[in-house]
């Protein structure tokens, strides 16, 4: 056996401790720490991706409510000519209405479009556009895709509208 002088048994006991202390670091504390930091970025990570998913459900939600309220106003049975009648006579210029055409348009699938055609003469800018505004705001899907104004010989101030109403409607 070999025998060992005192410093070199002080030398052999520093080398074991620092062996061990390098043993437990590599061993059990850099893998402890490498756990706990994959744990917080997996928890952080899972936290993110369930506040994208609560983000996107919410979207879709309003989309489906979106879509609901589409679908409830192309149920709608009212037709764009009892619309003009009410909003023109809430406007007042149901007296100078000249005339209401309705005309088929296309249809696509189970959805119908309808042109309706209206044109009052003598009337006063103001309440054409407050029926324009009743119009757009009816809750019905229309929209205004023609519109002209000319002045009206009848006198200052009064003019001429022809007006033209794309609806659609579901069947």
């Amino acid at each position: 056996m070999i025998t060992l002088n005192e410093r070199e048994k002080i030398l052999v006991k520093v080398l074991s401790a620092v062996v061990a202390v390098a043993s437990v670091y590599y061993l059990i504390i850099v893998p402890v720490m490498k756990f706990r930091s994959s744990t917080a970025d997996g928890s952080r990570s899972g936290r993110e991706k369930i506040d994208k998913l609560a983000q996107i459900y919410q979207e879709y939600k309003q989309v489906k409510d979106r879509k609901y309220g589409y679908e409830k106003t192309l149920r709608q049975t009212r037709g764009v000519t009892s619309l003009v009648e009410e909003y023109a006579k809430n406007a007042g210029i149901l007296d100078n209405k000249v005339y209401t055409r309705d005309t088929p348009g296309t249809r696509q699938d189970q959805y119908k479009k309808i042109t309706t055609d209206v044109k009052f003469e003598g009337v006063s800018i103001v309440p054409v556009l407050e029926f324009i505004y009743n119009m757009e705001n009816s809750g019905v899907l229309v929209k205004i895709s023609y519109l002209r104004i000319n002045q009206a010989f009848k006198g200052r101030d009064t003019y001429d509208v022809t007006l033209k109403f794309d609806s659609v409607s579901k069947e």
